[in-house]
């Protein structure tokens, strides 16, 4: 019976979450998109290079219309919504005493701080990144922040986080399927930090079309699958 009622309560808790997070997300739409086409913030030129300076002509042919008349810093509005829900939900079960709340709450040391931090300092590289296109800062010959300063920053990101794991949580093994948990003590890190690296490629999928919302929505998808199951 309470594993029963453990399963509903973590039904509601992903399902409700999610569903919240929509409807926020959605409710804030309307006022992000007046202001981001009121100041007009995207890019007031096409791209013509990439950014080894060789000329992208097939691209620029696509995406004529897309870089100028459609605004940029959109991520905002998935990044606040996640941390404003988070936050939002910790600080609810802080004022009550409801179980319902404390089992909703899933902001903890060893779960979801780092995830959290990541997000929200890749969001704002990210921002960061936007403005510098839209308002033609910089020399970088692609537009933005230049591909070494952004990949330094993503380093230090990986970096941060790999210490995190190792240092903080003692996490010193991974699990492979079929032979089980392998010790690999330090070597932790530099895993960390190159899947991080390895991740931070797909922005350039993302940037064709939207892309990498497909493969990234099958990955968290699988990801929250797994949580659910374990109870987290």
């Amino acid at each position: 019976m309470a594993a029963e009622i453990n399963s509903v309560t973590n039904i509601v808790k992903v399902f409700g979450l999610a569903a919240t997070s929509f409807v926020l997300a959605m409710a804030m739409t309307p006022a992000l998109t007046h202001y981001l086409y009121k100041y007009k913030l995207w890019r007031k030129s096409v791209r013509t290079l990439s950014p080894d300076g060789t000329g992208t002509p097939l691209f620029s042919q696509l995406h004529a219309d897309r870089e100028i008349g459609i605004p940029r810093l959109g991520g905002v509005l998935i990044w606040v919504t996640a941390i404003t829900v988070s936050v939002g939900v910790w600080a609810i079960a802080q004022l009550t005493e409801s179980a319902f709340w404390d089992k909703a709450n899933f902001l903890s040391r060893n779960q979801t701080w780092l995830p959290l931090f990541t997000l929200l300092a890749a969001s704002l590289l990210g921002l960061l990144d936007d403005v510098t296109q839209v308002f033609e800062k910089g020399t970088y010959i692609a537009g933005g922040i230049k591909f070494r300063h952004r990949l330094i920053a993503v380093f230090c990101i990986a970096l941060a986080g790999a210490w995190w794991f190792y240092a903080k949580l003692g996490w010193q093994t991974i699990y492979i399927p079929g032979v089980g948990d392998l010790f690999i003590n330090g070597w932790y890190i530099p895993l960390f930090v190159g899947t991080m690296i390895l991740l931070f490629s797909s922005s350039i999928v993302d940037g064709i079309d939207g892309l990498a919302g497909g493969v990234f929505g099958a990955i968290f998808a699988a990801y929250g699958g797994i949580a659910f199951f374990r109870g987290q």
